[in-house]
């Protein structure tokens, strides 16, 4: 997900190429598309779903105009059948089920099961300073040679 403020430097880079200031994106038709459902924005940024609190900044502006141009959003198209995970193996379908259950808060002590079983395990975790990793000198040797 993009945050408010990823939204309004969209738009107000559209708007610096197309040389048009009073419309939002520069005047082009935008198509965004993503999950819904999908975890907010990385770091301490407003989510276009979240609450501007500050417009007092420059930032909390800019955040607040992000979230306008969210809202002026007219067409919406919802799809609401998983079309990439059709055809499938009974793991796929337990895969399937799962996210399905996770996106809408609902997974089942199998789906929790299940995902386990997916997740990598632990590796061993190498350090630069292993030998392995270090140059002795030897190949600039051979180098000058």
């Amino acid at each position: 997900m993009i945050s408010c403020f990823d939204m309004y430097r969209i738009s107000a880079q559209l708007a610096q190429v197309m040389n048009e200031f009073e419309e939002p994106f520069g005047g082009m038709n935008m198509i965004l598309a993503g999950d819904f459902a999908q975890l907010p924005p990385v770091g301490k940024v407003v989510s276009l779903y979240g609450q501007v609190n500050d417009s007092s900044t420059l930032m909390g502006q800019k955040n607040a105009l992000g979230k306008a141009l969210w809202h002026q959003t007219t067409t919406v198209v919802i799809l609401r059948q998983n079309m990439r995970q059709k055809s499938q193996t009974e793991k796929d379908a337990k895969l399937r089920q799962a996210l399905e259950n996770m996106r809408y808060k609902k997974c089942t002590t199998e789906d929790i099961d299940y995902l386990n079983t997916l997740a990598a395990e632990e590796t061993v975790r190498h350090k630069l300073r292993d030998d392995r990793f270090r140059d002795r000198g030897d190949r600039i040797d051979r180098d000058r040679d």
